[in-house]
C-alpha cells in the first residue's frame, strides 16, 4: 500500500519519503453517498512506516460533493480513515485520500486533529439524513422569494455550525442572497454558505 519515492502535492516537492496509496473510487464514491463505515485501513500507520527525517505529513482528505482540501498531521494517517479535521471557525470530518511524509509546509495548511470516534461517525450519519431536507426547505425559501437558484445538495459542517448549499443557476449575474439569509439562519441557527 506504500510506495519510496519524492513525495509531491500539488507540485510541491518534498523530501523522499513514503507515500500512501490514493484509495479506490468505491471507497471515494461509499463516502460521498453517505456511507460512513470505517474500512480495515482506518488505524493510523506505524511511526515506522516513514523516514524519521520527515517531521510533518501532507494529508489530502476528500469531503461530500468532490471536495477535497491539503492537511497536515503529526503523525502518519492511513488512506481511507476517518478524520476529524479543522473546519470553518469548527471542525469537519473527511476521508483521507493520500498521506505524504514531508519536510515542511505552511502554518497555515489546516490540521488533521485527531481519527474519527464512533459518536463523530454517527453524528455525520445524522448530517448526512438532514441535510437532504435542508436542502428542500432551502429550495422553498428560495423560490418564495424568486431567487433564481437551483440547490444540488447540503453539506453541514460536522460540528453544525456552518451549513453549505450547493447551488447552480443559469443566470449570468450572481444571485443576491441577503434577503434570505436571516430566514435561513433562523431556521437551521448556523451560519448558511452557498457555494457554485
Amino acid at each position: 500500500m506504500y510506495q519510496y519515492g519524492l513525495g509531491s502535492v500539488g507540485g510541491v516537492g518534498y523530501a523522499p519519503c513514503y507515500v500512501c496509496v490514493v484509495p479506490t473510487a468505491v471507497q471515494h464514491n461509499a463516502y460521498q453517498m453517505g456511507v460512513l463505515q470505517v474500512s480495515q485501513h482506518t488505524a493510523a500507520v506505524p511511526a515506522t512506516a516513514a523516514p524519521s527525517a520527515c517531521i510533518q505529513y501532507a494529508v489530502d482528505v476528500y469531503f461530500k460533493y468532490n471536495r477535497s482540501a491539503k492537511h497536515r498531521s503529526a503523525t502518519p494517517v492511513a488512506v481511507g480513515a476517518l478524520v476529524i479535521t479543522e473546519g470553518d471557525r469548527g471542525y469537519h470530518m473527511g476521508v483521507v485520500a493520500s498521506c505524504r511524509a514531508a519536510a515542511a509546509m505552511p502554518a497555515d495548511t489546516p490540521v488533521v486533529l485527531r481519527l474519527a470516534t464512533e459518536s463523530e461517525q454517527d453524528l455525520a450519519r445524522k448530517n448526512t439524513q438532514d441535510e437532504e431536507e435542508a436542502a428542500l426547505r432551502a429550495q422553498e425559501v428560495l423560490d418564495r422569494h424568486n431567487i433564481n437558484i437551483k440547490i444540488r445538495g447540503a453539506e453541514f459542517q460536522l460540528d453544525r455550525k456552518k451549513l453549505t448549499f450547493f447551488i447552480t443557476s443559469e443566470d449570468s449575474v450572481t444571485p443576491q442572497f441577503k434577503p434570505v439569509l436571516g430566514e435561513l439562519y433562523s431556521i437551521w441557527k448556523c451560519r448558511v454558505w452557498f457555494s457554485a
